[in-house]
């Protein structure tokens, strides 16, 4: 399943870098999403949103290469999410797979380890249902190689044509 999800932010970036993440992965969603998260982190005044960048993501999405766990991502608990991610059926399979893969997970000691080991493993997004910015779903990219598209969102506004008649 292909689909078209967003992130807007302040920052100006090329590609994404798992490095300079809040928490684990890159985070994008729907449009309504990735706007109102961007009025948490600079304010919800217009003329701020115009100077800021809208990155568009196409994402395609299977069953083999996402996961969905809960949303704990605002927690900051490196711990939880481990126990999150190790509790998931997929992930369980794929231990007998990948037998250090539990091992690593466990003690792992960064979000950004954690996202290396699941991109190892296959797994480069983490889906979960978004409970604070905006209903709906929302993704955590894990795979720092996935291509984005950048605009201002003056230009992404510029793109909006309303017919009147």
């Amino acid at each position: 399943m292909s689909c078209q999800l967003f992130h807007a932010s302040p920052n100006r970036f090329d590609k994404i870098d798992l490095s300079c993440t809040e928490s684990i992965g890159f985070h994008v969603g729907s449009l309504p999403q990735a706007l109102v998260r961007l009025g948490q982190k600079v304010g919800y005044d217009f003329m701020k949103y115009l100077c800021c960048y809208l990155y568009i993501i196409e994402l395609d999405l299977d069953k083999l290469n996402c996961i969905e766990i809960r949303d704990i991502f605002e927690d900051d608990g490196l711990e939880l999410f481990k126990h999150e991610i190790l509790r998931h059926p997929k992930i369980k399979d794929l231990c007998h797979i990948y037998c250090s893969l539990d091992y690593n997970i466990r003690y792992s000691k960064s979000p950004e380890e954690i996202a290396n080991i699941l991109v190892d493993s296959g797994i480069q997004f983490i889906r979960y249902k978004n409970e604070i910015e905006f209903r709906g779903y929302s993704y955590c990219i894990l795979d720092d190689r996935i291509p984005i598209y950048r605009m201002t969102i003056d230009e992404a506004l510029e793109g909006v044509h309303i017919n009147h008649d």
